[in-house]
């Protein structure tokens, strides 16, 4: 029984430090599209993350996530933003835009576009089909196989 309530305990305040590192993020990515478009930041509203998914590329990481934004018109817009995965100010927002009708809905420019990370990882995740997020473009497997019949412990990169 104890294990199980550490084991709980330790995956609450995982999901805490996720959902810190979120709203981080978040409000970063805001204010670097805020900025970029002359408004001011209490224009727009968080209301909450949507989808995330975590991308490693040959060793550059990427986080791209959507989340909804309430504007001062009170209608709330899907947002995709894509960061460094250790975010530490403005210069790791690579790109904040809020999504248009156009991103939603499938199109031979939207498959030039799409993401072949999240496509099997974060398969609901949005993104804007001007393709200009940078992590994604190529398909990067990371698996290991290993053959059990070699006597030596091999792994192959497959």
């Amino acid at each position: 029984m104890a294990v199980r309530k550490s084991s709980l305990t330790l995956s609450e305040e995982q999901l805490r430090q996720r959902e810190e590192q979120d709203r981080k993020f978040w409000m970063v990515a805001l204010g670097v599209y805020t900025k970029a478009y002359n408004m001011q930041p209490t224009e727009l509203e968080f209301v909450e993350v949507k989808e995330r998914n975590l991308i490693d590329e040959s060793g550059a990481g990427y986080l791209h996530f959507n989340f909804l934004v309430k504007g001062l018109d009170g209608k709330n817009t899907m947002y995709f933003a894509e960061v460094h995965y250790d975010l530490e100010d403005e210069d790791d927002v690579f790109l904040c835009t809020p999504l248009g009708e156009d991103d939603l809905k499938p199109s031979e420019k939207n498959d030039q576009a799409l993401c072949k990370a999240c496509q099997h990882e974060a398969k609901d995740l949005i993104h804007p089909n001007c393709g200009s997020f940078l992590g994604g473009h190529r398909r990067i497997c990371s698996l290991l196989r290993w053959d059990s019949s070699d006597d030596d412990d091999d792994y192959e990169i497959i």
